[in-house]
Formats: structure tokens, sequence, C-alpha cells
């Protein structure tokens, strides 16, 4: 199949799901086409085991303290191993 074959059936297929997301009685394939539409457009969801990338204790406490300072990293911890509730604030002083 040739080049411009290609491009002109993407478009094709590109106008009916743009159709569909606007025109379609349905709210249920309305939401399926405007979803088609922004996975391709390169917007889709991220998923979950996309964003977890697996820590040491060791890297987690050096991120906590460049984010917190030595202190706060501390009394976060703190509060934490105790499950106690601390404000914003607190972490601040």
């Amino acid at each position: 199949m040739s080049y411009i074959v290609t491009l002109l059936k993407l478009h094709r297929a590109l106008n009916i799901l743009s159709d569909l997301a606007e025109n379609a009685e349905s709210e249920s394939v309305r939401l399926g086409a405007t979803r088609d539409l922004l996975d391709r457009a390169g917007f889709r969801p991220v998923d979950r085991h996309e964003i977890v990338k697996e820590k040491s204790v060791e890297e987690l406490n050096a991120q906590l303290v460049s984010l917190l300072g030595e202190n706060g990293a501390d009394m976060l911890i703190s509060a934490f191993k105790s499950r106690r509730r601390i404000s914003g604030p607190e972490l601040a002083g």
C-alpha cells in the first residue's frame, strides 16, 4: 500500500472518530471515541506500573532529606511510625 493511500485511510479514520466523539447519540460511544483520539495523539493515561520505580530504603531516605532537610525527614518518619499527624508549618519550622 502506498504512503498516500495509508495517509488517506488514516485521515478518514480520524474523521470518523472525531465525528463519533462529537455527534454520537450514546455517551459511552462519545467517551470511547474521545479516549481513542487522545490515545492516538499521545495523551494516553499513565499505567501504574509505568510510574513505579523501586527504590532502596537508602534512596528513599536521601530523597526525603533532599526535599525536607534532615530535621523535616526525621520528624516525618517519626510521625509516620507513631501514626501522628503533622502539618506543613511543623515541617517547615
